[in-house]
Parts: C-alpha cells; structure tokens; sequence
C-alpha cells in the first residue's frame, strides 16, 4: 500500500496515511462520551468518579468550569421553589416571604437552597436571594428545622422526598 521502490514518495504516502487517520480520530464522536470535560465511561463510572472523588471538593467552577457539569441537583433558586411549591401546594412567592404562613415549606426551601446551591453562592447570598435573610439567621433556621424534623415525620419524609428528585 505504502511502499512502490521510492523511499521519499513511500515516506509522504505513509505521513498522509498516518495524518488522516489521526484526523479521522479527532473528528470522531469521542468527545461525545466525556462528561464534565474530564470523565469517560459509562453512566455507572462517572457516578462513581463524582462519588469517591468530587462530593467532598469545593473548587472554584472559574477554573474548573466542566466540573459543574457532573453536579447533580438543582442550579437555581427558582428551581428548587418550583419544585418546593408544587410539593407543598403552595405560591412560589409564599417561599421567599420572611413570616411566610407556610413556615414548614419555607425552611425546606431554605435547606435545600443552602444543600444544593452552597458551591455556587455564599450563605449571606442565598440569605439575600430567600427574602433578605442574614448568615446567622439562615444557621438558626437550618438548625430549627433539624431539630423539627426529628419529631415531625411527615415533615422529613416530605424533605426527603424532593431531596431523591434530584440525585
């Protein structure tokens, strides 16, 4: 195929040969199957990858912006009231009213705000975006729900519930 008695043309056939199918390669839908811009595999795999060595990380998504493609949950505000309202049969804006009269449904809003949304915003950023809520205060009412849920079944169960809607 290559060779023919003339060792320069055999040479620029075997370059041509070799460079198309490193073209062939690149042009492939390989890329297709990585996920994140950094894992290959199956489904299975990269769920095991985000398991044993992501879960735990807080990078900056500036620098590692593909990393934020594996994150599973919600990435908006809205899309966690979305989610806690239609559970809760109640208005989106109820969930962002201060003395909301829908306080269970409220502080689950605000759990999972602070569960999913911690890597993207600063606890004082979520507090703002909830209905002008401080730190602190956002600290006290995580912890009051905590202990509500101990006791109140339904309650966690309903936690629990939109928290499997998004692993």
């Amino acid at each position: 195929m290559i060779g023919g008695g003339d060792d320069q043309k055999a040479r620029r056939r075997y370059s041509r040969f070799v460079m198309s199918g490193i073209l062939k390669d690149m042009n492939s839908t390989f890329w297709d199957g990585v996920k994140g811009q950094a894992i290959l595999g199956s489904d299975a795999f990269v769920d095991w990858v985000r398991e044993r060595f992501l879960s735990d990380r807080t990078d900056d998504h500036r620098e590692l912006p593909g990393l934020r493609a594996l994150e599973k949950g919600p990435r908006t505000i809205e899309e966690i009231a979305r989610e806690v309202a239609a559970s809760f049969g109640v208005e989106e804006k109820e969930l962002y009213r201060r003395y909301a009269s829908v306080s269970g449904a409220r502080a689950i809003f605000i759990e999972l705000c602070c569960l999913y949304l911690n890597k993207h915003m600063s606890l004082s950023e979520i507090g703002r975006s909830v209905g002008n809520v401080g730190a602190a205060a956002l600290s006290q009412q995580r912890k009051r729900l905590s202990d509500k849920m101990q006791n109140d079944h339904q309650l966690k169960a309903r936690f629990e519930e939109l928290r499997k809607r998004w692993e």
